[in-house]
């Protein structure tokens, strides 16, 4: 009944400086520059028009970093946290202000301003986390006391598994603790992550469960097999109610059903030496939709490597995978991605 176009550029700049020893910088610019868009027919608009002419410049990390007597390691500054094993779904991820896409081929998510302070042990490692994000708030500076929120951390390795322990909590944040592992069993690659979240004034009570495995297959190992499953307890059938969410931009994609799965398949050198190709579906098991990918990545001599996407997303119309394209609707992407 209609399609819609569009092209883009994106990338993260950056630069790091480091003086051995002493200190390091890193700075990191997220930018964007729409290209193409388009759009016709009864597809729907999925956010605002985009701006061809003037490209998007945005503060993704800027920190210093140090450490007291290779003792304590210090990062100060605006930063990513990358807690907890999950690929798709990361329960335990409850401190930045985005979830990671692990769809995306760049991360052009924004940090937090904070201090961070990490102790390796032996077989340990103990984090913590000043998050002050909070203390500017609508352009008033606020009570330190009261906006101030804070984290912590600890994981260790017992045997072949690592076991990970998170808690987030401040007097004007909702309190949460996370657990995850990861290991290997039986040839396996297993791991997981489980948040909970009590309920707190306008904010309800939540538990969020990831549980994913992989396991290299063949004599060489080229090929992987791999599956994530999520629960959200908060979550719901929303057929219906997306676009109106979209316009409201209240829109958290992967996180407003009640359980979904994740399974591929991705086979290295297959079926030539420069080709890698994958089979994917992704699945909001709550209101029914999904989206199959077939991708085949080129890795061929002298060119920039490049992937082609074919998806069908179906499941029923106006549901979390179809609402802005339609029901049962083809797409066909080109990704481009150089790095350096």
């Amino acid at each position: 009944n209609g399609y819609s176009a569009s092209s883009s550029l994106s990338g993260k700049l950056f630069v790091k400086l480091t003086l051995p020893d002493y200190v390091s910088f890193y700075a990191a610019y997220n930018a964007v520059q729409m290209v193409f868009s388009g759009i016709a027919g009864s597809v729907a608009a999925t956010g605002p028009a985009p701006d061809l002419f003037a490209p998007t410049f945005e503060l993704s990390e800027l920190h210093w970093s140090f450490d007291i007597g290779k003792q304590v390691f210090v990062r100060l500054g605006n930063q990513l946290i990358s807690w907890g094993p999950s690929r798709v779904w990361t329960p335990v991820d409850f401190i930045n202000l985005q979830k990671v896409d692990a769809f995306q081929s760049v991360d052009l998510r924004v940090g937090k301003p904070g201090l961070r302070l990490h102790v390796p042990l032996q077989s340990a490692n103990v984090f913590l986390f000043t998050d002050f994000s909070g203390l500017v708030d609508a352009g008033s500076v606020q009570d330190p006391a009261t906006s101030i929120a804070y984290a912590a951390r600890f994981d260790a390795t017992v045997g072949d598994v690592e076991l990970g322990l998170t808690g987030f909590a401040g007097v004007k944040v909702q309190d949460k603790l996370g657990f995850d592992f990861s290991g290997h069993l039986l040839g396996l690659n297993l791991y997981g992550e489980s948040a909970y979240t009590p309920a707190y004034d306008s904010g309800t009570q939540n538990v969020a469960i990831a549980v994913g495995a992989s396991r290299l297959l063949g004599d060489l190992k080229r090929w992987t097999v791999s599956s994530e499953f999520f629960y959200n307890s908060s979550g719901s059938n929303l057929t219906g109610q997306y676009a109106t969410m979209a316009g409201m931009l209240t829109l958290n994609p992967l996180y407003m059903g009640q359980f979904y799965g994740y399974v591929s398949v991705q086979a290295s050198e297959f079926p030539a030496a420069s080709l890698t190709s994958s089979a994917s579906a992704l699945a909001n098991l709550s209101d029914g939709s999904f989206v199959i990918r077939l991708t085949e990545s080129f890795a061929l001599q002298n060119a920039v490597p490049f992937g082609v996407t074919v998806s069908w997303s179906g499941g029923g119309a106006d549901k979390e995978f179809t609402w802005a394209a339609g029901n049962n609707s083809l797409a066909v992407s080109l990704t481009v991605r150089a790095d350096f």
